[in-house]
């Protein structure tokens, strides 16, 4: 008797919403249990770019930098990004972010710590830092940061920091379905707390 094949027949997935999970709709329908009412769209609120104050990509206005003799610092990405070298003990490339005021080249600049671990340590903490710095000396900034809505999330494709979505996408979904951890927006929130008992 020759052989013969068997073929296992599964449930059909390949119709199962990648957003929700259930089967039967793409994300894009309004049944999608992962798509966010209008009520809660209204409290997010979503940045990203150098436009907006609330994002480590704006550099704050002239008059509004900080630091001390030897670093000054204009935008918090450029503090992070410095703090970041300093700490691999990288002094030219140290020096070469100082002298960069677009932040785009700065990100772009960044380098991965050769000894991974010890950074991500501290890397949230020196974010949180340079982030509260900023706000407290640049007034725009901070108006900005206290008049923002409920939830501050970073419409980026990153799955650290932002939302691990584009801004469109972050807006259409509720919170529990992002991809990413919204890192950056849980620390503004954190500094927003912190400037308003402040007050």
């Amino acid at each position: 008797m020759q052989g013969f094949l068997a073929r296992v027949i599964k449930p059909a997935t390949h119709n199962r919403c990648a957003r929700c999970q259930v089967v039967g709709h793409h994300p894009s329908l309004e049944l999608c249990m992962a798509k966010a009412p209008q009520e809660i769209q209204q409290i997010v609120q979503v940045f990203r770019g150098k436009e907006d104050p609330l994002s480590n990509m704006f550099v704050c206005p002239k008059g509004c930098e900080w630091g001390d003799d030897s670093t000054v610092y204009n935008s918090s990405e450029q503090e992070f990004q410095h703090e970041k070298v300093v700490a691999l003990d990288k002094p030219e490339e140290a020096f070469e972010l100082l002298e960069m005021n677009n932040t785009f080249q700065i990100k772009a600049s960044e380098l991965v710590p050769e000894s991974l671990t010890a950074w991500v340590d501290r890397e949230e903490g020196v974010l949180y830092q340079a982030c509260y710095i900023k706000f407290a000396a640049c007034s725009h900034a901070c108006e900005a940061l206290l008049n923002s809505r409920s939830e501050l999330v970073e419409g980026m494709n990153d799955l650290k920091w932002g939302s691990g979505m584009d801004p469109q996408c972050t807006l259409e979904y509720l919170p529990d379905y992002w991809l990413g951890q919204n890192r950056m927006g849980k620390i503004l929130k954190e500094i927003q707390s912190e400037l308003l008992e402040a007050r």
